[in-house]
């Protein structure tokens, strides 16, 4: 329900005679303001209700008046186009059994037209057949022997034909049989020399790889034991001329034996030294 002026007044006089402390004008005046919009408010809302509505009512008034209104007018040609498909179907039956009945006339009469036809070729036929037949059996009758003759030659000739086919396609099987055995043969055959031959092979590396790993050793041994013996002359020649050296030394010589002694010395030492490199 939407508030009337003097009640939202009287309202308003109301709360402000029930609170204990006196409003302010400014205080009164919000409040009716309040009060004001909230009744245009609700007021606007319920216009826009019965607009909406109003709308509704007249939309739905108009489209049952159309539904209506489209009904009676589909009734209509309805009624119309089932007269028109009437009358039209049966002009087209009349029309349909005219030519019915007059193809079935055409084709009676030329039934009967072509049954005499076929009656007259039909004994022609039978004439002409029954001539034919006569003279093929006379003809029959003369070339019979003939026949026979022809027959058994081509028989005698197809039979000798056939045996020399035989013969030519078993002597063609037995050669591709043997040729293939050979094959077979001779393949197993290359197979056991080429394994043969890689064992041989095999084998005499082997044996050789052997006798060189002998050779190798029995070499280094003696390469070994030839250094060993001539560092050990080395050794025994040096300590003998430094032995000697020292004997010598304490015993007093003169100078001039020293120098001669050393010189031989040094031509004993650089003659073993050039020994060395080619011992080594």
């Amino acid at each position: 329900r939407l508030w009337t002026k003097e009640e939202l007044a009287k309202e308003s006089r109301r709360q402000l005679h029930t609170t204990r402390w006196k409003s302010s004008k400014g205080t009164l005046a919000y409040r009716v303001v309040h009060a004001e919009r909230r009744a245009f408010v609700e007021h606007s809302g319920a216009l826009r209700m019965q607009k909406a509505w109003r709308g509704w009512v007249a939309r739905r008034d108009i489209k049952l008046a159309l539904e209506a209104i489209a009904e009676q007018t589909a009734a209509r040609l309805q009624a119309q186009w089932r007269r028109h498909s009437a009358l039209h179907s049966l002009v087209r039956q009349r029309a349909v059994a005219v030519k019915v009945q007059t193809a079935w006339r055409r084709r009676r009469a030329r039934t009967s037209r072509h049954q005499h036809v076929n009656a007259v070729a039909y004994l022609t036929r039978a004439a002409t057949r029954f001539a034919a037949r006569a003279r093929i059996k006379r003809k029959v009758e003369a070339v019979l022997p003939v026949q026979g003759m022809a027959r058994g030659l081509l028989t005698r000739v197809r039979l000798v034909q056939r045996q020399r086919g035989a013969l030519a396609f078993q002597t063609e099987v037995r050669g591709w049989l043997r040729r293939r055995r050979y094959q077979g043969q001779r393949a197993a055959t290359n197979r056991i020399a080429a394994h043969w031959r890689g064992h041989t092979a095999r084998k005499e590396v082997k044996c050789r790889h052997t006798a060189a790993r002998r050779v190798q050793r029995c070499f280094r041994l003696h390469r070994t034991q030839l250094h060993n013996k001539m560092r050990q002359d080395a050794a025994a020649k040096i300590a003998a001329v430094w032995r000697g050296r020292g004997s010598r030394r304490s015993k007093p010589y003169g100078h001039s034996a020293r120098k001669i002694q050393a010189r031989f010395r040094g031509v004993l030492i650089r003659k073993s030294l050039r020994r060395w490199p080619d011992a080594a």
